[in-house]
């Protein structure tokens, strides 16, 4: 057990050589053990999880993530450096209004593609019909 470390529900993590490719997240879910490879955090009181999610798509964080990192095809990016990041966070209010309203949109998303995927399926079975 030496070689793993505890996550546990709300923290972060991701791994240092590949993080420019997007692997961090944040865990849900009862404590468990990951890889020693990967950095772990939590995010204080100011700063609302949704939203920091949201702010790790932005180009302006993936231009950031490759500026500190180090290395060619593996970015390395230590947490020393990834805690440099800087960007702008709104009052909690705002990020509250900001992370709902994405939010919002997500499920949007969720739906419409959730219809597109029927239709597909729906699409093949006539195909099959018509051609059978």
């Amino acid at each position: 057990l030496r070689g793993y470390k505890i996550i546990e529900n709300g923290e972060f993590a991701y791994n240092p050589a590949r993080i420019n490719v997007g692997s961090i997240a944040q865990f849900s879910g009862s404590m468990c053990l990951i890889s020693s490879l990967y950095v772990c955090f939590k995010l204080n009181e100011l700063v609302i999880d949704k939203l920091f999610t949201n702010i790790l798509e932005l180009p302006s964080t993936k231009h950031y993530i490759n500026v500190y990192g180090e290395g060619g095809v593996r970015v390395y990016l230590w947490y020393p450096l990834f805690a440099e990041i800087k960007t702008n966070i709104p009052s909690l209010p705002e990020q509250k209004r900001i992370a709902d309203f994405l939010s919002t949109i997500d499920e949007q998303i969720e739906t419409v593609t959730a219809q597109i995927d029927h239709m597909k399926t729906w699409k093949r079975g006539l195909l099959q019909k018509m051609f059978v």
